[in-house]
């Protein structure tokens, strides 16, 4: 098994077609495929179920989803872990925010993350929150700022980060107030 095949296996997964993996991981549809096929040939097993206009799992696909998640998070940590200054935090971070979160609450944590981390390029993108939470399933963004929490799946991490009061507000002209 090798990360390149895990890689393509999860980015179909998360991309739900072999076309968006393929632009995802800047390869041919054909590349993707081909890395699909030699690592179910090396399991001896079909891991996705191509009879369907949509990605389907097959049984042996959803049980290998959750180890290869963690063996590409593993070889990222051990790439860190044997970088010259580990303690360094660099890279490029992606986040999406809702355009509420992104005007009011947003550019004084990011002057505050940007000064404590100055290496890191943070490329953020601004959409609505159920966009957002679709794009962090998909695994194309590590960190969104929303508004809803309800409909998120439970493997997501979820941290009340501000709080934001409601208030209902009305004309002082309404008739149906009288």
């Amino acid at each position: 098994m090798d990360s390149n095949s895990l890689k393509a296996f999860l980015t179909v997964v998360d991309q739900g077609s072999f076309s968006e993996a393929a632009e995802q991981l800047h390869l041919t549809q054909p590349a993707i495929s081909k890395r699909l096929a030699a690592l179910e040939n090396q399991l001896g097993t079909t891991l996705i179920d191509r009879s369907h206009r949509q990605i389907r799992l097959t049984d042996s696909g959803n049980r290998l989803l959750p180890h290869a998640r963690k063996i590409l998070d593993e070889i990222h940590n051990a790439r860190i872990a044997l970088s010259p200054d580990s303690n360094l935090i660099e890279g490029e971070l992606h986040i999406i925010a809702s355009h509420h979160i992104g005007l009011h609450h947003l550019p004084k944590w990011l002057r505050r993350f940007k000064r404590e981390h100055p290496q890191v390029t943070i490329n953020l993108q601004f959409m609505e929150s159920d966009a957002a939470y679709e794009q962090m399933r998909k695994r194309n963004a590590e960190l969104a700022f929303v508004t809803l929490s309800d409909s998120m799946l439970p493997n997501f991490h979820v941290y009340a980060q501000w709080p934001d009061p409601m208030a209902f507000v009305v004309a002082p002209t309404t008739l149906w107030l009288r």
